[in-house]
């Protein structure tokens, strides 16, 4: 095959198994893509394709293939390597394609290709390689195997690298999701949650500065902004209201649809906001999109910030669309919280302003927490408590218990008591009368929150009232007689 001329030699074929396997293959001299034939030296380092049908289909496949002399120095690259890196076949034989490499990546890449080359097993490697299109950087998955001869010579290596940036970038991407879940689950407070998502589109697009602004009071309000200008912030400080010409975030969170503003300098969307625009040049481009409640509500808005004018592109729109999401949970989230703070901070006021008695009860009897005024209506103090010997069953006198079992199902029903009228034993052995009405704090009803009214007082007037009518009745009566 030294003179260009195809032949016929029996080779051993490595698998991926590891298995060797003879056939019988007519091979033609490997031939660059200028379609000058490669030299051999004899040892059928240079051996290529059979013939232009499998020369084709290595140039046509879509990854980009090697062949390697022994010492791992390239012999052969295909029309994809060239177009994606821009290496000639001079600048890619050899070392040559090394250039390429991510200056990161290329150590811990060209260790193991060292390695593979010296023991003799596949090589399998990941690194960030050059696009010479754009000038940046995308993840390959490199893997090399060698092909020996009967002795168990290498004669070449084949290698093929495989673009995983678009998996790398999701199996990240939904890494970063997790931890904001997880941020989420443990309560982590609101504007940190928001800037760490704005940081994780950050690092997964290219030049893009984010912000999530929240809708308070009819207006926008920037809560996760890492990376804005703080000037830039406090210059638009209450100056984006929710309506339909102010900026990009207003018109997206008034019609509850995204708003593409590709160049801020000639829309006029922005023309309330044009004494602010000229200090900051480098805000070009801006993208904002509606975060929506579980119940469709708008809650806040997503901003995109681009130093030149720019469209979205698909695998844009797919992340805006997987964090709005995610800032949608961690909004409802914080209201959540919010409103469950306020609620239990009214609820802790109405017990601690001992205005009406308060306890807390479990569905074995005991009171597991009580109020001031439940205990002085009761006549038992902080002691008795903490040693238990406050209990549900044991405050209701037996004629009562009828009227208990009657409401049960009401209350299994609805998980709440109106308020009714009962008795219960004071710590004396007196009776009490009480107005009490009881709410269960879960579906499981094992716990709940009772309210207690004392009774005395109304109790007592009503008898005088009753005495007095039945004075004035006797008195009429006897005044008839007299008649």
């Amino acid at each position: 095959m030294t003179n260009g001329e195809p032949s016929q030699v029996e080779e051993r074929e490595l698998t991926y198994t590891d298995e060797r396997r003879p056939h019988l293959g007519g091979a033609a001299p490997l031939r660059h893509m200028d379609g000058a034939a490669t030299k051999s030296d004899g040892a059928g380092e240079a051996v290529g394709p059979r013939d232009k049908q499998l020369f084709d289909i290595i140039e046509t496949i879509p990854v980009m293939a090697w062949t390697m002399l022994p010492d791992g120095s390239n012999a052969f690259a295909n029309r994809r390597w060239a177009e994606y890196c821009g290496l000639s076949r001079q600048d890619t034989v050899g070392s040559g394609w090394q250039a390429a490499i991510h200056p990161e990546d290329a150590e811990q890449y060209l260790h193991k290709s060292r390695e593979s080359l010296a023991t003799g097993e596949p090589f399998e490697g990941e690194a960030r390689f050059r696009c010479a299109a754009d000038g940046g950087y995308r993840w390959f998955l490199g893997r090399a195997v060698p092909l020996r001869d009967d002795q168990g010579n290498i004669l070449r290596w084949y290698k093929i690298l495989t673009d995983i940036e678009d998996r790398n970038r999701a199996e990240a991407l939904l890494a970063g999701e997790n931890r904001i879940l997880e941020m989420v689950a443990k309560g982590e407070s609101l504007p940190y949650i928001l800037d760490c998502l704005c940081l994780l589109v950050e690092e997964h697009t290219r030049d893009a500065l984010t912000a999530i602004l929240l809708v308070e009071d009819g207006r926008l309000r920037h809560v996760g902004k890492p990376s804005l200008p703080p000037a830039y912030v406090e210059a638009v400080k209450g100056k984006i209201a929710v309506g339909p010409k102010v900026g990009s975030c207003g018109p997206a969170a008034y019609f509850a649809r995204q708003v593409i503003v590709s160049d801020i300098t000639t829309d006029p969307s922005f023309d309330e906001l044009r004494d602010v625009l000229p200090l900051f040049p480098s805000l070009r481009a801006v993208w904002s999109t509606p975060i929506m409640s579980s119940e469709g509500k708008v809650i806040g808005t997503f901003a995109m910030y681009y130093s030149e004018p720019r469209s979205p592109s698909a695998r844009d729109q797919e992340i805006i669309e997987q964090i709005t999401h995610l800032a949608g949970v961690a909004i409802q989230r914080a209201h959540l919280d919010r409103d469950l703070t306020l609620r239990e901070a009214k609820i802790r006021r109405l017990v601690d302003a001992n205005i009406i008695g308060i306890f807390i009860w479990e569905v074995e009897g005991g009171i597991l927490e009580a109020n001031d005024a439940f205990l002085r209506i009761m006549g038992y103090d902080r002691e008795d408590l903490a040693a238990g010997r406050l209990r549900c069953t044991e405050l209701m006198p037996p004629e009562w218990l009828e009227g208990d079992v009657q409401r049960g199902p009401e209350y299994v029903r609805t998980g709440r008591l109106h308020p009714f009228e009962k008795e219960f034993f004071r710590k004396d052995g007196s009776r009490v009368p009480v107005l009490i009405g009881l709410a269960d704090f879960e579906e499981s009803g094992r716990q709940g929150v009772a309210f207690v009214l004392d009774l005395t007082e109304r109790k007592r007037a009503e008898d005088e009232l009753r005495a007095s009518e039945e004075l004035k009745r006797r008195i009429i009566e006897s005044s008839r007689d007299c008649i």
